[in-house]
């Protein structure tokens, strides 16, 4: 059964997973723009939810939007992630 979370509680996943803050209003505006799919992010109650393995795609969004800073080395390897560089001379 998926997990789902209230809109604040992917916010504070989001910021959690990218090392960059991440508010409520922010996830609130891309689904009201429809800028989310609703069959991830359906209404329940008078309320929506996050189902959580949507949670990456939210981050690309806001990336796009330039909300968030793509990720970068530093960023990987802070969460544990080996990152190779190729250096050209």
């Amino acid at each position: 059964m998926p997990q789902f979370l209230s809109i604040t509680e992917a916010a504070d996943e989001l910021t959690e997973q990218t090392g960059q803050p991440v508010k409520p209003r922010q996830i609130s505006a891309l689904l009201y723009d429809r800028e989310l799919r609703a069959d991830y992010c359906p209404k329940i109650g008078h309320r929506h939810v996050i189902m959580e393995d949507y949670l990456p795609e939210i981050a690309r969004i806001m990336r796009r939007k330039g909300w968030l800073r793509r990720e970068v080395a530093s960023d990987l390897e802070r969460r544990g992630v080996k990152v190779l560089l190729e250096v050209k001379q």
